[in-house]
């Protein structure tokens, strides 16, 4: 069996709807034809990403506010 891959834009709207919490992670996975456990996984994946995002901006803003002090 042939491993499924997704879009980018499809497992952010998975995680968005995930986060909405409207849903049960059972019946949003269940609507998306994707495992829950895959849902879950995706979104601690997404958090994790976003917060080494964040940090690397946050020190990229150090290092341009010491140049300038300079």
């Amino acid at each position: 069996m042939k491993r499924r891959t997704f879009t980018p834009e499809f497992k952010r709207e998975a995680v968005r709807q995930l986060e909405l919490g409207e849903k049960p992670s059972s019946d949003l996975a269940r609507e998306l034809a994707i495992l829950a456990t895959s849902s879950i996984a995706g979104k601690k994946r997404l958090i994790a990403r976003e917060r080494l995002l964040f940090q690397a901006e946050a020190i990229i803003a150090v290092r341009k506010t010491s140049y300038l002090l300079k």
